[in-house]
């Protein structure tokens, strides 16, 4: 990969793909991070953003002793996670997420299957809600369109073998 394609990637996986057995833990985090960077208006809760500069700072060995656990365990601890007692499931076709997140704005993360049967299955972490932009049409995708197999990929005729 020359460095006019590196930059013109719009795909982590290429980038990161390329990266196996070509570099070094320390660049491996800092590619995280400027992963992280790239989307920090999204990272609403500030431990997630507290939590970037620590691994920035631990990449150049500049962090505190235990400072990347502390972080590690703060953003633990901020989950609001649902047990599947408490909350066993939910029909998506007649529940709104205003209905299952926190009124309290607290962080909050659930599992969401989609295609039941088939095995997809999502970690959803809510983090928090943006100010609404008005130039903006919701819903609106972030990230992650035409990412999965379309709809009843098993209808369609596969070559075997």
């Amino acid at each position: 990969m020359t460095e006019a394609e590196w930059l013109a990637c719009q795909e982590p996986k290429q980038l990161l793909d390329y990266l196996v057995g070509r570099t070094s833990n320390r660049k491996f985090r800092l590619f995280g991070c400027a992963c992280c960077r790239g989307i920090w208006r999204l990272l609403a809760d500030e431990r997630s953003r507290r939590a970037v500069l620590v691994a920035e700072r631990c990449a150049d060995s500049l962090a505190a002793e235990g400072e990347m656990d502390t972080v590690r365990q703060e953003i633990q601890n901020s989950l609001t996670t649902v047990s599947r007692t408490s909350f066993e499931c939910a029909d998506s076709t007649r529940t709104l997420l205003s209905d299952i997140l926190p009124k309290n704005g607290k962080r909050f993360a659930f599992k969401y299957e989609y295609g039941f049967g088939d095995g997809w299955e999502h970690e959803v972490l809510f983090e928090g809600c943006l100010p609404a932009d008005p130039k903006t049409k919701y819903p609106h995708c972030l990230e992650g369109a035409r990412a999965c197999p379309p709809d009843e990929i098993s209808l369609i005729p596969m070559p075997l073998g």
